[in-house]
């Protein structure tokens, strides 16, 4: 596990900046122009939603058939060239399918009781961030083959996190007007193309030559079928996991959806470890399946599951016992106070979800990837069935109540497909030990006095119950790797103050 730990810090510490400065726009930026930011989100959740259509299920392959292609005097035999060429091809056809039948996608969104007026007046917008989407996916997931995952989170994460702050505080002071706004945001979505690039370049990873020798009817065939399962995938997770954002918009308005974007923002930073783990994970574990290394995929699943959900409720804790303070300190804090929730129903399933998660990539990524995809499928049927009947009912809750059942419901199903199909033991027992550690820590965060000012309740308060929850975590040896990580670098750290004292 320890490149994982490597390349997950490197990746996190860089995504820590990324929430800082996004916390920072959270609270102080956003709330001036809430209707601009729901729009933003509402243009570029749309675009990641026609990209998954528009890829078809090209950025699927990757990960998965890099190994067979892997070779470097050959340049992988022109495996990132026909990436490429195919991520291309499949926007061309994807966008002439819309032109042509663009009147009964009207037509559909009118029936499901959607804003048609918001899609048509952004439809161009949309439909740049998607082609940029798709190969911003493609290219990190290309990249992440060579065990290089920090990098190209500056790209994807610090540039969106600084730039979309920026576009709006140019709204705010009238610098530009919305449709300049949109523009702007379409050029730092392929500025973002642009800079993966040419980082595969300077790694001496980029060649657009195929070698057509190499690509055999039966590799074809296969990658075609891997692809339509990844197409099928990315739809269904969309559909599971980030309908409800376009949903909120369509059926609540942008005020709506800029309140439930930011509750989702602060929620996201529970996922910050997993994802950055993830991104470098997913490769060893397509490794692993070729050797056939049961064993090694049993230690990914527990071992990495059980880390996760420790790290997971340390935040969730944190969150939960702050997220009024926070609301507090910005200028909209009663409207705020509404995406409350949307924090509990959300940040309770992610937790959950972290500590099965990684069963859904090994699952994904094995000789039964059909049936994950079957149950992206049902997961994201159910998803959308819930939000058409909770949002009128109970609004951005409503949304938040329907992502989390159907996330927790799919990581559950993964997790039994994955026990019973690879016999692997999916979840470590140890897990029920945290549940019950983090209990009072998230009741105690309930009831704490008042310190006088938001800032010091969020100082005092945090410090409490992290210190409550870490504490008999580490103090039991719950995660021996937990534990192994903490004390390698506080001894690291107190021997670089020694010596920096000591000058």
């Amino acid at each position: 596990m320890g490149v994982v730990q490597r390349q997950g810090l490197k990746r996190s510490i860089l995504t820590f900046l990324g929430v800082g400065i996004g916390t920072l726009s959270t609270l102080f930026i956003y709330p001036l122009e809430l209707e601009v930011f729901g729009t933003v989100q509402f243009i570029v959740s749309m675009g990641a939603f026609f990209a998954a259509f528009a890829s078809l299920g090209i950025n699927a392959l990757p990960v998965r058939y890099f190994p067979l292609f892997e070779g470097k005097e050959s340049r992988h035999h022109g495996f990132l060239a026909f990436l490429l060429y195919g991520s291309l091809t499949a926007m061309v056809l994807f966008g002439a399918l819309i032109l042509m039948f663009r009147n009964l996608l009207y037509q559909m969104l009118d029936w499901a009781g959607f804003d048609r007026v918001l899609f048509e007046e952004n439809i161009t917008f949309i439909a740049l961030i998607c082609c940029a989407s798709v190969l911003t996916v493609t290219l990190e997931t290309y990249t992440s083959n060579f065990k290089r995952v920090a990098i190209p989170s500056i790209f994807t994460n610090l540039l969106i996190k600084i730039g979309q702050p920026v576009l709006v505080l140019l709204v705010f002071y009238k610098c530009i007007g919305v449709t300049g706004l949109k523009w702007l945001l379409v050029f730092l979505f392929f500025i973002i193309v642009a800079a993966l690039a040419v980082y595969l370049y300077r790694l001496g990873e980029w060649s657009l030559r195929l070698d057509p020798p190499f690509l055999k009817i039966t590799l074809l065939k296969d990658m075609g079928s891997y692809a339509l399962f990844g197409l099928l995938s990315s739809v269904g997770a969309l559909l599971a996991f980030r309908v409800d954002t376009v949903m909120v918009a369509s059926m609540t308005g942008t005020l709506n959806n800029g309140i439930y974007s930011i509750a989702s923002f602060i929620v996201n930073v529970i996922e910050i470890p997993y994802n950055a783990v993830i991104v470098i994970l997913t490769p060893l574990i397509a490794s692993a399946l070729i050797r056939q290394g049961q064993d090694e995929l049993e230690e990914y699943s527990q071992n990495g599951g059980l880390n996760l959900m420790i790290i997971g409720f340390f935040f969730f804790i944190g969150i939960v016992t702050c997220m009024d303070d926070l609301f507090k300190l910005t200028s909209r804090y009663e409207e705020l106070s509404k995406g409350k929730e949307v924090i509990w129903f959300l940040g309770t399933a992610k937790v959950f979800s972290m500590s099965l998660g990684i069963n859904n990539y090994i699952l994904n990524l094995s000789r039964y990837y059909k049936l994950s995809m079957l149950t992206f499928l049902v997961m994201a049927l159910t998803n959308v069935a819930l939000n058409f009947i909770c949002i009128p009912k109970f609004q951005i809750a409503g949304a938040a109540m329907a992502t989390s059942f159907s996330l927790i419901t799919f990581s559950l199903l993964s997790a039994y497909l994955v026990w019973t199909k690879l016999g692997i033991r999916p979840v470590s027992s140890r897990v029920l030990i945290v549940t019950l550690l983090a209990i009072p820590s998230i009741l105690l965060g309930q009831v704490l006095p008042d310190f006088g000012h938001p800032i010091a309740n969020i100082i005092i308060k945090g410090l409490i119950v992290s210190v409550l929850f870490l504490a008999p975590v580490l103090g039991f040896r719950i995660s021996p790797d937990l534990n192994r990580f903490v004390s390698k670098y506080l001894n690291l750290f107190l021997h670089r103050s020694r010596n920096f004292f000591k000058y």
